[in-house]
């Protein structure tokens, strides 16, 4: 039996980017079951070893916020995650805070596919405001800091780690 549990980051990953009509149910569930279904059995696990103070991060993604082309099944399932997000803040405070991390593309082996042409590199680069595509310090720092006491005052919140893209049109 775990106990003493001061943080938790649930931080599934899947890219399964199509255009709608060639989605299938299955996708769709799939994509579910592993981004939602799974946060919330990992909730439900461990919500009793939770500390007074710890802090739970969650991960979602830009395509929840904006709409972007063949995104259907991701962008759903991360608002699922963000409207939970929002609940369990409300429902476990003020023991635990709960937040969430809205990303967009970051460079890591899940993504690599998406980045191995080098035009399609570029016009990714283009669209983001600071002309970059994320690396993996740019999450793990926000979420370090999200599970410290540095980060005491927030909770409920779903905040854009995105070069800009969620807020900024170029």
């Amino acid at each position: 039996m775990i106990n003493n549990i001061d943080g938790l980051v649930y931080f599934p990953g899947t890219i399964n980017l199509k255009p709608f009509k060639n989605f299938k149910k299955e996708d769709f569930l799939d994509d579910y079951n592993i981004n939602v279904m799974g946060l919330i059995n990992i909730i439900q696990h461990y919500q009793n070893n939770l500390n007074n103070n710890s802090s739970l991060v969650f991960i979602s993604s830009v395509a929840a916020s904006i709409g972007m082309k063949y995104h259907a099944s991701i962008s759903m399932c991360k608002s699922a995650i963000e409207g939970l997000t929002r609940s369990l803040a409300s429902e476990f405070s003020p023991k635990v805070r709960v937040n969430c991390i809205a990303p967009s593309i970051i460079e890591t082996k899940l993504s690599s596919r998406l980045l191995r042409s080098d035009t399609t590199r570029q016009n990714i680069i283009n669209n983001h405001p600071l002309k970059r595509i994320g690396q993996t310090k740019d999450i793990s720092n926000l979420i370090e800091f999200l599970l410290t006491e540095k980060s005491s005052w927030i909770t409920g919140q779903t905040i854009n780690v995105d070069g800009g893209l969620s807020n900024i049109q170029i």
